[in-house]
């Protein structure tokens, strides 16, 4: 598992060559895998060579997949046994995170933001330019929290504006970041070492 979104009672799991795997987690203590989309699926819609899941986002009833070669992928989810392709977008990035009418997608430049108000022509609104690129990101609104690609640490941006997200500034870490979840003031980061980093916030 690479990455995961959860619209309840689905958890959507980014499983790199496997694709992508719906778990029902309406039981917590007894998850169960109810659906999988390879990415070498048979699409007569479209050439698409998708090769591998990397990240994931939902947007109820759309999700989004980032893959390796073809960007951001977008499905159409009704149940675990009615799953859509949708469209490829083209889109590259390394994370993505959605809420409301916009999708974050940190990039080798920083970070994009995108209106899905059409989710089939995501519409660029704004960029924040971050040295070295981000990787993960968690919105705790009005900021976006981003793990340094190339470095070790956490940028923080404001995203009250979409049209113009200002990077605020970054928290340098002791070692580089691969996840990062915020809440109640506090953003938690798992590093490459196997550590857990809590950041406060306030």
């Amino acid at each position: 598992a690479l990455d995961v979104a959860v619209a309840a009672p689905y958890a959507f799991i980014a499983a790199g060559e496997k694709g992508m795997v719906v778990v029902d987690t309406s039981t917590a203590d007894d998850p169960r895998i109810v659906a999988g989309v390879s990415p070498n699926f048979n699409n007569s819609e479209s050439d698409i060579q998708m090769t591998a899941f990397t990240a994931m986002a939902v947007y109820p009833p759309f999700v989004f997949a980032l893959d390796e070669v073809e960007g951001l992928v977008v499905f159409l989810f009704e149940d675990p046994q009615r799953i859509y392709y949708h469209v490829e977008t083209g889109i590259r990035g390394n994370r993505l995170w959605v809420s409301g009418r916009h999708i974050y997608i940190t990039t080798a430049e920083g970070l994009s933001i995108y209106d899905i108000g059409n989710p089939a022509e995501p519409a660029l609104v704004g960029k924040a330019s971050i040295t070295g690129g981000a990787a993960a990101i968690t919105l705790a609104y009005p900021y976006a929290y981003l793990s340094l690609a190339t470095d070790q640490g956490v940028a923080v941006v404001d995203v009250s504006l979409e049209t113009a997200p200002e990077v605020l500034g970054t928290l340098m870490t002791d070692d580089a970041l691969l996840g990062i979840g915020a809440r109640s003031g506090y953003a938690f980061a798992g590093s490459a070492s196997g550590d857990l980093s809590v950041i406060d916030l306030r």
